[in-house]
């Protein structure tokens, strides 16, 4: 397993988490060659100082070496799964309890038959193929451009 040479885009990042002796947090230092490593503790005493203000002269010691390598990739298209639930004709009501009183007699609908940018006004409940959201009186649920459901008091 590995990397072939000549990836496009590929970006290999080396980070050397370095500290004074007997610290217990760590600096991470960039280390973009490994035959570089002999001028990190001067760098990591040049980069403290920046950060801290002071300039130690005790020992440096590494506690990790990271490598992260990174790749971009295309972002997935967004699916839209509106059909993904049959959709069922007609109002439907379910009783909700919101508090300890008495039930409430609440919207149902499906998650794939509400349009873009539309609200329904609580208390309704969402049924999604994998989520169900529940809306109290005194709050909306609204749908955004991309399908996420976005629910806000009513004031």
């Amino acid at each position: 397993m590995g990397i072939e040479d000549g990836v496009e885009g590929l970006v290999i990042e080396r980070l050397l988490d370095t500290r004074f002796r007997g610290q217990a947090h760590e600096v991470s230092m960039p280390v973009p060659d490994l035959a570089a490593l002999s001028e990190v503790p001067d760098r990591f005493r040049d980069r403290y100082r920046e950060l801290y203000g002071v300039a130690p002269t005790g020992r440096v010691e590494y506690a990790a070496l990271r490598v992260r390598l990174r790749l971009p990739v295309d972002r997935p298209p967004m699916i839209d799964d509106r059909g993904a639930m049959p959709a069922v004709g007609g109002e439907r009501r379910r009783p909700a309890y919101f508090d300890a009183g008495e039930p409430v007699e609440a919207r149902a609908v499906r998650r794939g038959e509400m349009a873009r940018g539309s609200e329904i006004r609580g208390p309704v409940i969402v049924e999604g193929p994998v989520d169900t959201t529940v809306v109290p009186p005194g709050w909306a649920v609204a749908v955004d451009e991309v399908g996420s459901l976005l629910v806000r008091r009513i004031v």
